[in-house]
């Protein structure tokens, strides 16, 4: 009987062992398996490498097959290297690149806002977009950053210009606006 429970034992452990071979080898393939499924993340691609495109999701709001290269200042329209104008330093659609040739502009705003306080650029931000999606008012936004990398700080000027002829109303407008929003 000895013989028969040594062998039971023996029998049992091959046993064991075997599962325990099998359930490794399922780890490995899965592992395997759903390594090459899901995407490989690495770091920035190195001088031998050639960077992979960027992936670009925004369409041209004019052009619905074409890619967006960039934003009008203007509408905030999504526009394709044939929609794209550059005057100033700014990006227009065709249509606004007229609007802002053909007309004189005026300073409205002018804040100065930090990593501490972003929201004091936000309000003429909001304001600016008010504008054109209430009114279709043409305005556009000027963004200057002052970086001090030894004194670890960032500070953003940010100008909002509109049509000189309607500055006087939007002044009032700005004004009404800003007590609103305290």
């Amino acid at each position: 009987m000895s013989i028969d429970n040594n062998l039971i034992v023996i029998l049992l452990l091959f046993v064991i062992c075997a599962l325990a071979l099998i359930i490794v080898i399922l780890i490995f393939f899965l592992l395997k398996v759903l390594s090459k499924e899901s995407p490989k993340i690495d770091g920035p691609p190195q001088a031998s490498e050639s960077p992979r495109p960027s992936v670009n999701r925004s369409f041209c709001s004019f052009h619905s097959e074409e890619h967006a290269v960039s934003t009008c200042a203007i509408c905030h329209q999504s526009i394709c290297q044939s929609c794209y104008r550059e005057t100033d330093g700014l990006h227009f659609c065709s249509e606004h690149l007229r609007t802002y040739t053909e007309n004189q502009w005026a300073l409205l705003s002018q804040v100065r806002s930090s990593v501490e306080q972003p929201e004091d650029g936000l309000e003429v931000y909001l304001f600016k977009t008010q504008l054109w999606d209430k009114d279709l008012t043409p305005s556009y936004l000027v963004t200057h950053y002052q970086i001090d990398v030894q004194g670890d700080y960032v500070e953003t000027l940010t100008s909002l210009y509109v049509k000189e002829s309607e500055l006087e109303s939007l002044q009032e407008q700005f004004h009404a606006y800003k007590k609103a929003s305290q």
